[in-house]
């Protein structure tokens, strides 16, 4: 390819390697510890600001087979799409994963649903990974999404409530849909689903954690125990958790219990061992003292014919004292309004859960791959109090 600025050539970093003295590489070899620090990740920051995480080589390596060897089982013959940022854990770990089988690796600089699509049917890519319902909506919207060859492609991962993976399934009927539940904190994914999976515990549940992980529920508030199908704070143990945050003692204190790490995801785990993820603690909602799942609203939201994606937030309200807003995207050429979805939503679920306010929005304030609620609840101040 075209030379870039601050990257040197394959012949000339094979050149420099020859002059490498073989006692002194053992040497330095000889001093890293598994154990050190490989690389510094930061959280995405949805609920707050990024917190930034050490990941010591072990973890990294070991998750990295392990996602191989117990959950895609790849060879030397897959191609693997991994559209995201080399900086993320989902381009990170899925490069482990293929370096662990021989299998190609297939990456992008940017992000273009259009070259995507060209990129999936020339490289005749096996799997793919956009991960994010952002990216895997932009493919299925591009207008040369049903002139594309994808036959090739047999998996595919994504992270999304249970509707939209359907939506995503029925859109790539040659392909196992699978998702995953992971963080930046336990090495990228700590549970992805198993393809022998049925379809409807591959688009409710992450799957059951990989060999050598452990995850239990917690109460909240009580940090006793739940039971199966019991919604609370999921616990992570294992190679994979890292060993705290960097310069945050007092974070780490409130992190870290008896050996776990507390998460502040909200999840269930069924009797057979699967997750269920049900969004962030920080994102549920307390609407007149009933508690509502973020999750669930924009679940239901994004079934409107309307609507391409869906976020929800808690808003002050003087007679419930909190209640949902719902911020949507809309797909190209579609448009909807407040009244219409909150029709939409009436007789679907709770009607203390239904939104009381809508807006529509064309960008998103993103990280590199997830909406920053926060910012959500910035503009709503900002705009109640203009």
């Amino acid at each position: 390819g075209v030379q870039r600025n601050g990257f040197m050539t394959q012949a000339d970093f094979e050149a420099a390697a020859v002059n490498v003295d073989q006692s002194a590489l053992l040497e330095t070899l000889g001093a890293v510890s598994s154990e050190d620090t490989a690389i510094m990740m930061y959280t995405s920051g949805t609920t707050a600001h990024p917190k930034g995480c050490p990941l010591h080589h072990d973890m990294l390596v070991q998750n990295g087979i392990n996602m191989n060897q117990s959950r895609y089982f790849l060879t030397d013959q897959d191609r693997f799409w991994a559209p995201l940022p080399m900086f993320h854990m989902a381009s990170i770990l899925p490069m482990l994963c293929c370096i662990d089988a021989g299998a190609a690796l297939l990456s992008m600089v940017h992000m273009d649903a259009g070259e995507s699509l060209a990129m999936l049917e020339a490289e005749r890519a096996t799997v793919a990974f956009p991960s994010f319902p952002t990216i895997t909506a932009a493919l299925i919207a591009h207008p040369d999404f049903e002139t594309r060859d994808l036959s090739s492609i047999k998996r595919l991962n994504n992270v999304a409530p249970p509707d939209v993976l359907r939506q995503f399934q029925a859109a790539f009927p040659q392909s196992i849909q699978t998702g995953a539940y992971g963080l930046t904190e336990a090495g990228g994914v700590l549970a992805f689903n198993h393809p022998d999976e049925t379809l409807e515990s591959r688009v409710t549940t992450c799957g059951k954690p990989m060999p050598g992980l452990e995850a239990k529920i917690m109460h909240p508030e009580t940090q006793t125990p739940c039971l199966p199908g019991e919604r609370g704070e999921i616990w992570l143990r294992g190679y994979a958790i890292f060993k705290g945050y960097y310069k945050s003692p007092e974070k780490n204190e409130e992190a870290f219990q008896d050996g776990w790490f507390r998460t502040g995801d909200l999840c269930v785990m069924r009797a057979s061992g699967e997750i269920e993820f049900h969004g962030r603690i920080k994102d549920m909602l307390k609407v007149g003292g009933e508690n509502v799942a973020a999750i669930e609203i924009e679940s239901l939201i994004s079934k409107h014919p309307s609507v391409k994606m869906a976020q929800v937030i808690g808003v002050a309200d003087d007679r419930l004292s909190e209640v949902a807003a719902a911020y949507v995207e809309c797909h190209d050429g579609q448009q909807v309004t407040q009244e219409e979805l909150i029709e939409y939503c009436q007789g679907k679920i709770a009607s203390f859960k239904i939104p009381r306010h809508v807006r529509v929005v064309q960008d998103w304030p993103m990280s590199a791959t997830k909406v920053q609620k926060f910012v959500l609840r910035q503009w709503f101040d900002a705009e109640v109090s203009a």
